[in-house]
């Protein structure tokens, strides 16, 4: 019914609908600067206090210097440069679109196969 090639950027474009779906919330302290002493102490404070990855996360977003964006942790965002600790989200709507994708790559093998 459809040659290889199509069938590839078809399951292509159903992996990128539904990566897209996903969001990302970074939160990050940088630990060198001006404010390094103070962040340092409170990213430690962080560790030795959270006891879930949640609370991690809110505890970074009140120390000196915290950032909250849509970027992603780097290899830059380590230690002893930064701390750095990511939330991903998957939307109701992604999980719809997986099991549709999901259910075309089904039809799609079932024809490979004929």
């Amino acid at each position: 019914m459809y040659d290889r090639p199509v069938r590839v950027q078809r399951l292509a474009w159903c992996a990128v609908v539904v990566i897209g779906a996903c969001s990302t919330t970074r939160y990050r302290v940088p630990l060198q600067g001006p404010q390094a002493d103070e962040a340092q102490a409170c990213v430690a404070l962080c560790h030795a206090e959270a006891e879930t990855s949640g609370a991690y996360r809110e505890c970074l977003r009140g120390c000196p210097g915290a950032t909250v964006d849509s970027d992603r942790c780097g290899p830059q965002d380590v230690e002893p440069a930064a701390a750095c600790a990511e939330d991903r989200q998957v939307s109701p709507a992604a999980i719809l679109l997986a099991v549709v994708a999901a259910v075309a790559v089904i039809v799609l093998a079932a024809s490979a196969g004929n």
